[in-house]
C-alpha cells in the first residue's frame, strides 16, 4: 500500500485497486474520511473493508479518536447513498449527532 501525505491530507492507494483520502482536522481533533473508493472491476471482493481497516489503524496510530465522514456517491457505477451509509454503519460509524445544512448524512466513529 502506497501512503502519501501532503500537508493536512493523506492519501492511501492499495494497488491501484482503492483508493482513500483523509484530512486531519487539528483545531476539532478529528479525522475526515474524505474519499474511499474501489475500482469498479474489484468491488464485491473485500477491497473496500480491507482499506478501511488500514485507514482506521493508520488514524489510529496518529493519535486521533474521532473520525467523521458525509457519505455521498461519487458516480453512477458506485455504490447509492443507502449502500454507502450502509457499508459505513457495518464498519462502525453513526449518524453524528452534529449535522449541519451542508452535510445532512454525516456521520462519525470514534475509535478506542
Amino acid at each position: 500500500m502506497e501512503i502519501k501525505k501532503v500537508k493536512n491530507r493523506t492519501y492511501f492507494n492499495m494497488e491501484n485497486i482503492a483508493y482513500a483520502n483523509i484530512s486531519f482536522q487539528e483545531e476539532y481533533e478529528i479525522v475526515c474520511l474524505e474519499l474511499l473508493k474501489v475500482e469498479l472491476e474489484h468491488r464485491q471482493k473485500g477491497f473496500g473493508s480491507i482499506l478501511f481497516n488500514q485507514v482506521i489503524l493508520y488514524i489510529k496510530a496518529s493519535g486521533y479518536k474521532r473520525i467523521e465522514l458525509n457519505p455521498l456517491p461519487l458516480d453512477s457505477n458506485g455504490l447509492n447513498l443507502n449502500e454507502l451509509i450502509s457499508f459505513y454503519k457495518r464498519h462502525g460509524f453513526r449518524d453524528s449527532l452534529n449535522k449541519r445544512l451542508e452535510s445532512p448524512y454525516l456521520m462519525e466513529m470514534f475509535i478506542i
